[in-house]
């Protein structure tokens, strides 16, 4: 008995000492594999609570919305006004270069821009560090000359 105990010690000592640096990673990746084999996968069951809900299918919409056209229904006689201002701005001002809005720039009056967020409008006055500028939505302040 202590025979066979002597030769197995003596082989895991060279089975370790045989392990580099290099094969170190795939001798543990052999081992991971081997005991991850003999433990069999059970398959999982969701109790009624947790199975998954159906997502409701989003209404395909037919026709792309187009430019430019709004419900005016619900809008006041001033949002009214702004958007038929900002059209006739579009229309006015199409051919010129449209600039990239910035806080730290200045713009003139009736300089047309491109918010990131708010889209093309046009700017209808000045004062200090603020800008009114109309945007298809309605009249928005901004901010200029931040430093």
């Amino acid at each position: 008995m202590q025979k066979k105990k002597k030769k197995m010690a003596l082989k895991k000592a060279k089975i370790t000492r045989t392990i580099t640096s290099e094969n170190k990673t795939a001798a543990s990746e052999k081992l991971i594999a081997k005991k991850v084999s003999k433990k069999p996968a059970k398959p999982k069951q969701l109790l009624v609570s947790q199975a998954p809900e159906e997502k409701p299918s989003l209404p395909k919409i037919e026709k792309p919305l187009q430019k430019n056209t709004m419900d005016l229904s619900a809008f006041t006689e001033e949002q009214i006004d702004n958007y038929k201002k900002w059209l006739k701005f579009q229309k006015q001002y199409s051919d010129k270069e449209t600039e990239d809005y910035s806080m730290a720039r200045d713009f003139e009056i009736k300089t047309p821009l491109k918010h990131k967020v708010h889209g093309w409008g046009v700017v209808v006055q000045r004062r200090d560090n603020y800008i009114d500028v109309l945007f298809e939505m309605g009249m928005k302040t901004l901010i200029v000359n931040y430093k």
